[in-house]
């Protein structure tokens, strides 16, 4: 070999081993880099659950949907009991008003988040309970492991109430949030949720954090099947195909009027499920179908509160209104068929009732699915991830052996 091509050989070589160097150089600082990221941003352990949702069997649809159910507990109903309960709430409503400083009048609540919740499932869940503590500045931040005892003192002058409250304990935990929510108002969210983001960032809700719309509450989509049959209802454990969450809500002002028939109706249901002569036609079908079917909701929680909402918007919206449904009836009422599919928040505010209807609405926000009830395995909710999830929600998580309060 001559000395020239001794030379050219050596520089290749050389530039070779400085590759090399450089290329080891590289991976030892992106391990580096990784590994602080592993130990810096530590992930949040999920609290071993007493319950793993499976994935639910194939939906078979059928050719029509359904967008209105009836409640077998308002059949049996004692209206005439309801409408006295409602008018002691109305007048407590007026009491605490006329006591109120001239600063307060615009019922404006306290940006307060809630929760209830058990001893032990607060300290599997602290965690979670620590993000949305620490993750909203500027918001107190309210934990209930025991019965409240500064509630009940709070609704004295309505005896039902506590006596409800202390004979039902099936009613109990949905009573005391609908209770908190209406006389105090504020954000409530389940033990079991996750704050994705601070409220003040959620960009579906961030003109109702601002003071910016005029809603005194804010409810979300969380199933949206009503093309299912009858048989998939039934193994999915569903009553109806579609329905507002319970896991998040918030009352922006206080003494909503959604949520005061709410209460009243809790009540009125669970004396109507108490009063049922054993071996009736309706103890019969409930008890059929509460074998294989949870029907608390029916009584106080998400079918009931659904009911609600849709009978207060055709009561209270404007006989033009674009959300009425044309096939529902003479008086074309609300059904689901303009929430199927939301995309964009649902602005109803008291700019679109009828005239004296703010004594039972005063502004309501409904938002898609994808903002509080993202991750499911149904009704397109999007991904836990998606851009517009604000709350990620553990979907169908129960506590096996505990009942909140009871």
């Amino acid at each position: 070999m001559s000395y020239s091509e001794d030379v050219l050989h050596g520089g290749d070589a050389m530039r070779f081993h400085r590759v090399r160097t450089l290329r080891r150089a590289l991976i030892a600082l992106i391990a580096s880099i990784l590994l602080y990221i592993l130990f810096a941003y530590e992930p949040v352990n999920i609290p071993v659950l007493a319950f793993s949702p499976s994935t639910p069997d194939a939906p078979v649809y059928q050719s029509r949907p359904v967008y209105e159910y009836t409640s077998l507990y308002r059949l049996r109903a004692n209206i005439s009991f309801e409408e006295r309960l409602e008018e002691q709430l109305v007048s407590l409503e007026r009491e605490v008003r006329s006591k109120l400083l001239k600063e307060e009048k615009d019922l404006v609540a306290k940006k307060r988040i809630w929760q209830i919740t058990t001893p032990d499932l607060a300290e599997a869940w602290k965690s979670w309970i620590s993000q949305w503590r620490d993750n909203n500045a500027g918001w107190e931040y309210k934990l209930y492991t025991s019965p409240p005892t500064d509630l009940m003192p709070l609704f004295d002058s309505i005896p039902q109430i506590a006596e409800a409250n202390q004979k039902f304990p099936s009613i109990r935990e949905d009573l005391v949030r609908y209770l908190i929510l209406w006389y105090h108002g504020g954000f409530y969210t389940a033990i079991d949720t996750w704050d994705r983001v601070a409220m003040r960032d959620c960009q579906p809700i961030v003109k109702v954090v601002e003071g910016k719309r005029d809603v005194s509450l804010v409810i979300g989509v969380d199933d949206d099947e009503p093309y299912l049959s009858s048989q998939t209802l039934k193994q999915w454990g569903w009553m109806r195909g579609f329905g507002f969450g319970q896991a998040v809500m918030w009352a922006p002002r206080r003494f909503d009027p959604i949520l005061r028939r709410a209460i009243v109706r809790t009540i009125s249901h669970v004396l109507v499920q108490e009063s049922l002569p054993k071996g009736s036609w309706s103890q019969r079908q409930l008890s059929r179908i509460g074998s294989h079917i949870d029907t608390s909701g029916e009584v106080s929680g998400a079918g009931m509160f659904t009911d609600i909402v849709l009978e207060v918007l055709s009561e209270s919206l404007a006989d033009g209104h674009e959300i009425r449904d044309r096939d529902a009836g003479l008086e074309r009422r609300v059904s689901w068929k303009k929430f199927r599919h939301m995309k964009e928040v649902m602005w109803l505010e008291r700019n679109q009732l009828k005239d004296k209807s703010d004594e039972d609405m005063r502004g309501l926000a409904v938002l898609p699915i994808n903002v509080w009830g993202s991750g499911q395995t149904h009704s397109k909710s999007g991904p836990s991830e998606s851009d517009d999830a604000c709350v990620n929600h553990v979907h169908g998580w129960r506590p096996k052996r505990h009942k909140i309060f009871g």
